[in-house]
C-alpha cells in the first residue's frame, strides 16, 4: 500500500506569526501540526526565518493600522493637538550606574548590592507636545511614610498604589475616567475643540475599549505586535524622561554637600537609605 500523501497546507502570513509564537511559548510541536495541519518539515522551516515572519508581520499591521487611523483622522477632521498617546513603563528610581561609583569624600567605593526599588510611571500627551496629562506613578505602598502631612493632590503626579506597583486594568480605569478624562476636557475647552482619540498598546492591563469610553474621547488600540514601531511614546520620549530623572539624580550624588545649609551625604550607601519617594518625585 503506497503511503498517502500529506495534503498542501497553504498558510497565510498571520498563521505562520501564531505558529512560531506559539512554539517560543513552549507549546508542544504535535499539538500545532494537528491544528494547522501542516508537517514537521514546515514548521521547522518556519523556525528558521522565524525572525523574517515577525517583522513582517509586524510591518503588515502595521502600514494596516496606520492607514486606518489616517483614514480616521481625515474623516473626524482631528488636528495634533486631538490625538492623544499613553503608555506606561518602569522606573528604577533608586538605582545606580552598574560601575563602581565613588564620592568626592571617598577614597575607594563602597561595596552595594544593586538597588532594585521600582516604580511604574504612565506617561500621557497630545501629537503636538502642547498638552501633557499630568504624569501618574504607581507604587506598593498606599501611604508611604514620606507622603505623611502632605496632601496627595498637590503632588506633581497622580499617585496609585498596587501591591505590586505595576498597572492593572482597575487602575488604568482609574486613570482614565479619574485623571486623564477631566484634563482632556479641560484642554479641548479651552481650544474650542469637541473630541479626541488614545492611542493605547492592547496590553493585558489595558480594559477594552468598550469599557474605556467617554463622550469627547475615544480609545483606540494599537494592531498586535506593533508597539515597538507605532507606539508614540517609545520614540525617545520615554528614554528622554528617564534621562531627564537620572541626570540630577546622579549629580545630586556625586556633588551633594557643596551646600552648607543642605545635609552632607558622605557615601553612595548613606545617599540611597535618605532617598525616599518623595524626592523622587521632586527630583
Amino acid at each position: 500500500m503506497e503511503p498517502t500523501k500529506q495534503k498542501h497546507v497553504l498558510l497565510i502570513v498571520e498563521e505562520k506569526f501564531q505558529i512560531v509564537s506559539r512554539i517560543e511559548a513552549g507549546e508542544t510541536l504535535t499539538k500545532l501540526l494537528k491544528e494547522f495541519g501542516v508537517g514537521v518539515s514546515t514548521v521547522g522551516d518556519m523556525r528558521l526565518d522565524s525572525e523574517k515572519i515577525k517583522k513582517f508581520y509586524t510591518a503588515t499591521n502595521g502600514n494596516r493600522f496606520i492607514a486606518e487611523l489616517q483614514d480616521l483622522i481625515a474623516k473626524e477632521k482631528l488636528t495634533a493637538d486631538q490625538i492623544y498617546n499613553c503608555d506606561v513603563t518602569g522606573l528604577y528610581w533608586r538605582a545606580l550606574l552598574t560601575k563602581s561609583l565613588a564620592s568626592e569624600k571617598e577614597t575607594v567605593a563602597p561595596s552595594w548590592k544593586r538597588v532594585k526599588d521600582r516604580a511604574t510611571i504612565l506617561g500621557c500627551a497630545n501629537a503636538s507636545g502642547s498638552h501633557r496629562v499630568k504624569m501618574t506613578l504607581v507604587d506598593k505602598s498606599k501611604k508611604p511614610r514620606c507622603f505623611k502631612n502632605v496632601n496627595k493632590t498637590a503632588l506633581p503626579v497622580h499617585y496609585m498604589h498596587q501591591e505590586s506597583a505595576w498597572m492593572n486594568c482597575n487602575l488604568c480605569l482609574e486613570w482614565f475616567h479619574d485623571c486623564s478624562v477631566p484634563e482632556v476636557k479641560k484642554n479641548l475647552n479651552k481650544l474650542k475643540l469637541k473630541k479626541a482619540i488614545l492611542l493605547m498598546d492592547n496590553a493585558p492591563a489595558h480594559p477594552d475599549v468598550e469599557t474605556l469610553k467617554s463622550e469627547s474621547i475615544t480609545c483606540i488600540f494599537m494592531a498586535p505586535n506593533t508597539t515597538a514601531i507605532l507606539q508614540p511614546m517609545d520614540q525617545g520620549l520615554i528614554e528622554s524622561m528617564k534621562r531627564r530623572y537620572r541626570k540630577p539624580f546622579l549629580s545630586k550624588l556625586l556633588f551633594e554637600g557643596d551646600d552648607d545649609d543642605k545635609e552632607i551625604v558622605c557615601s553612595s550607601v548613606q545617599f540611597l537609605k535618605a532617598l525616599t519617594l518623595k524626592d523622587c518625585l521632586y527630583n
